[in-house]
């Protein structure tokens, strides 16, 4: 899309705008699923639902328009935020290293069942 801006102070411009990521939406069935595997892991009060909506454009939103699925935030700041994620000083929190493992299994037995 190309956009012609009116002139402001003498100066005029053009934007040229792709839409190109969809929305990145949660499925409901697929949200409940996440959702109940955290709580079996770290405990109902551990888990945060209605956060704010984030701007982040995410690959995420082209696979959910082919299967169901469910976007969510691991928490890996803890107590203390860390800088912004691609930023340099980003240092990640190894210990959600097990905690987001344990999730995903719990995910995985309450999906597909128990081996």
């Amino acid at each position: 899309m190309v956009t012609t801006l009116p002139p402001l102070y003498g100066v005029t411009g053009e934007i040229d705008y792709h839409i190109h990521y969809p929305v990145t939406t949660n499925n409901s069935e697929a949200y409940l699923d996440i959702k109940n595997a955290a709580t079996a892991v770290v405990g109902a009060d551990n888990v945060k639902t209605g956060v704010e909506p984030s701007m982040a454009s995410e690959d995420f939103s082209f696979m959910s328009q082919q299967v169901k699925g469910a976007y969510f935030w691991l928490g890996v700041d803890g107590n203390e935020p860390s800088k912004p994620l691609h930023n340099p000083a980003y240092d990640f929190n190894d210990d959600a290293i097990e905690i987001g493992i344990k999730v995903w299994v719990s995910l995985v037995e309450s999906v597909l069942g128990t081996a």
